[in-house]
């Protein structure tokens, strides 16, 4: 085959193109030292640079936002807990030394004005945030853990669950002296002695303390849990124990019902609305064998009918009802509640409602056999506790023995609601029963003994911990029904991820079981008040004692009545000192008690933060590792590039001076 002069020309120009692209391309990689500038270049390597910068992407995602973020949170929530567990330690100590030495006016007050700074800086402790997100809120990380300040205008229903442990004794005293300015002062001054019969008393009580003071008046809701038909479920309070009406004290007799109350149908209702022009909202709800009708009428009355059905072989619903709860609610908080059993054709009552004359809030129940509830609950104000409290009971008792007091408050069968104090006096039966009742559980080994209780709170103080954060509650602050916002109470984890299918939780939750407990600042404040009325008691002795001192009385019989004050006064501040002291003797172990949950839930924080800075040496170790890969395979030594880019340099002179002596031929070259 004859080579013509035209093949050999495009031959040399096709080396001299593809030589020149060669030096162009180490040229260009000369200065970017990367193998390739385009995908074309080199698919595999494009491929797998995409591959190894993706994963890149995704470690600096870890090591660059999200495992810093995790440590700022983790730092910001080791910090406040370090400073919790320095204030409780402080309050530790001011318990440890109040119980054991004796205590001066001064110290008294220094000690009560660091109570009050460590209660309300603990809880501050609560709000700490990070980039804006409060730490201790679970996922309500948009408010802060208590308020910022009084509050007077919302409206909560608050569920607290109680065991047997949260019976406490509580010691109160009556007869509190008042010492008159005066010597002649009616049947009180000073000239009339002290009445020896009236000296100031020390009784014990039991009591739940709720989680909050200053309460709704409206009485709380109480069940307790029983066992119906081989399930447990909760039984209205007023319904734990039936008896005859006849064995009950008179002046509780007069309290019971007398019928079961008849209610109005949830279809009557509908019916009788429609026709006046009114309009409710009715809604019907199915969940296996149990079904609620529900009706709130125009006015905001919730009328509600909860009916169990049997089921058959199959398992599959019959229309045979087997029990049927009716419940009437109205907005003002008073209910009528009918439980129906129908195989029993039992019925039982429980009625909630405030006397039109007294103002008094009570829970009673009765049931078809006539029987009453032995247990009832009064609300009670606490200027009127203070005034009645272990007074004799002035109708028949129903002791003819005289051998037991009675008295007219506190009655046996009755739990006394306190709002000003957020407590439940247990009446001495309400109290055994209920420790006899979870003793029994324990040796049967049947589910615990618990208390439900469910009361209104609308006055909130500056540092008082917000009910959402901590407890199952309705906020009712709008007064339409259909607006109100339920809150329920669960573990709520917030999680970074921090590395490949690694997740780090770097929350703490706040909790009546943990960090921050509601019994913090109600123990202080309990102290608070003890150390308040032990100062008052010290006052009244300097008082009487700077009396017996005037000029004016110093005649014998003057110093014979104020003798009597005296040894009163003295009286009053030896049982008002052991009851301080018995106090701060519990507060030594609540405060390290208190300071144990923190310090474990700081060890917890502590475990993560080392967990965190492994993984973040880990994925910086990744990152390096990323790094040289990619290095590896996009980059090239520079001096690689000269020695291919002189190679490419000297082919392409070589194409030219080819290319120069091709053009040099003639046609007598081939002849």
């Amino acid at each position: 085959m004859r080579i013509t002069n035209s093949m050999m020309t495009l031959h040399s120009q096709r080396n001299i193109n593809t030589t020149k692209e060669l030096q162009d391309k180490y040229f260009e990689q000369t200065t970017t030292q990367k193998k390739i500038s385009k995908p074309s270049d080199d698919p595999v390597v494009a491929i797998r640079s995409l591959r190894l910068r993706d994963s890149l992407n995704e470690v600096n995602q870890y090591v660059e936002k999200n495992i810093p973020d995790a440590s700022s949170w983790l730092e910001n929530t080791e910090s406040a807990l370090k400073n919790m567990e320095e204030n409780l330690r402080d309050a530790y100590k001011a318990c440890e030394a109040a119980a054991n030495g004796t205590l001066t006016t001064e110290d008294k007050n220094a000690i009560m004005q660091n109570l009050s700074a460590i209660a309300e800086h603990v809880y501050q402790q609560g709000n700490t945030d990070y980039a804006g997100r409060t730490v201790f809120t679970g996922y309500k990380t948009n408010k802060t853990l208590t308020f910022q300040e009084d509050t007077t205008n919302l409206r909560y229903d608050i569920d607290e669950s109680f065991s047997v442990k949260n019976i406490t004794q509580k010691n109160e005293y009556t007869n509190t002296m008042t010492i008159p300015t005066n010597w002649n002062d009616g049947d009180k001054g000073l000239d009339q002695g002290y009445p020896l019969e009236k000296e100031m008393g020390e009784y014990h009580v039991d009591r739940i303390r709720l989680a909050y003071a200053k309460v709704g008046e409206v009485a709380p809701d109480m069940n307790v849990t029983v066992l119906k038909g081989g399930k447990t479920v909760m039984g209205s309070f007023s319904e734990f124990a039936m008896v005859d009406a006849n064995t009950l004290p008179k002046s509780q007799k007069d309290k019971q019902l007398t019928t079961i109350p008849t209610l109005t149908t949830i279809a009557a209702q509908m019916t009788a609305d429609e026709a006046s022009g009114r309009v409710g909202t009715h809604t019907l709800e199915v969940k296996g064998n149990v079904q609620t009708e529900r009706y709130i009428t125009a006015d905001n009355t919730v009328m509600e009918e909860v009916t169990v059905f049997g089921v058959d072989a199959t398992g599959a619903n019959t229309t045979t009802p087997l029990e049927k709860t009716t419940t009437e609610r109205k907005a003002d908080g008073s209910y009528t509640k009918v439980y129906e059993d129908f195989a029993t054709n039992k019925k039982t009552a429980t009625v909630k409602a405030k006397d039109a004359t007294t103002g008094i809030w009570s829970t009673k129940s009765l049931d078809s056999e006539g029987k009453v509830g032995q247990f009832q609950m009064e609300t009670i104000s606490l200027q009127e506790w203070e005034k009645n409290k272990f007074t004799e009971q002035e109708d028949d008792p129903t002791d003819t023995t005289g051998e037991k007091k009675v008295y007219k408050v506190p009655n046996p069968n009755t739990v006394y609601y306190i709002p000003e104090t957020g407590e439940l006096i247990l009446g001495e039966n309400v109290s055994q029963a209920f420790k006899q009742d979870a003793l029994n559980r324990e040796n049967n080994k049947q589910e615990a003994f618990k208390l439900d209780v469910t009361y209104e709170k609308s006055v909130f103080m500056r540092s008082e911990v917000r009910p959402e954060m901590y407890f199952n509650c309705v906020d009712k602050t709008n007064p339409d029904f259909k607006e109100h916002i339920a809150y329920t109470r669960q573990q709520q984890d917030i999680s970074y991820t921090i590395a490949m299918e690694q997740e780090l939780k770097v929350n703490t939750q706040a909790g009546q079981d943990g960090i921050l407990s509601t019994d913090i600042g109600r123990d202080i404040e309990e102290l608070v008040n003890a150390i308040r009325a032990s100062l008052s008691a010290d006052e009244k002795v300097k008082k009487v004692e700077a009396l017996k001192e005037n000029p004016l009385y110093a005649d014998e019989e003057h110093q014979a009545k104020l003798a009597e004050w005296e040894e009163a006064a003295n009286r009053e501040k030896t049982y008002l000192e052991d009851n301080l002291r018995l106090l701060f003797t519990n507060g030594i172990t609540a405060f390290q008690n208190y300071q144990q949950a923190v310090t474990l839930a700081k060890t917890d924080v502590g475990s993560r933060v080392s967990r965190l800075e492994l993984t973040k040496t880990r994925m910086n170790t990744s990152k390096e590792t990323l790094n040289n890969l990619i290095k590896d395979n996009e980059d090239r030594e520079l001096s690689d590039i000269l020695i291919d880019y002189k190679a490419a340099l000297n082919s392409y002179d070589s194409s030219l001076k080819a290319a120069a002596k091709i053009n040099e031929l003639s046609l007598l070259n081939y002849l």
